[in-house]
């Protein structure tokens, strides 16, 4: 099984390293409920987020990438004007995409 922290403390360091305004408080926690979801990322108050991500995710039959790809989209939620699918979060993912 992937430890959560690893994957959530490598996605950071891409971002950070792309010079991505992720947030600065960000809980990250498994959740072994979600049964039609990865992940989730939740505005808690003002620049604070929580992260889940669904303990199948974290199995050793499912690729690094997905579980890769599913941190860094919900850290990517995290960006100003990014809780949804617009522009501003399109625009990160791009730059996820291209590096």
């Amino acid at each position: 099984m992937k430890n959560v922290y690893k994957v959530y403390n490598d996605c950071l360091k891409i971002c950070l390293d792309l010079n991505i305004p992720v947030a600065n408080s960000i809980y990250v926690k498994v959740n072994s409920r979600a049964k039609k979801r990865w992940g989730l990322c939740t505005l808690e108050c003002e620049g604070e987020y929580t992260i889940e991500i669904s303990d199948r995710l974290l199995m050793d039959e499912v690729s690094e990438e997905a579980t890769f790809n599913t941190m860094i989209h919900e850290l990517l939620h995290t960006c100003p004007d990014c809780m949804n699918h617009g522009k501003e979060w399109k625009h990160w993912a791009n730059i996820i995409n291209a590096n």
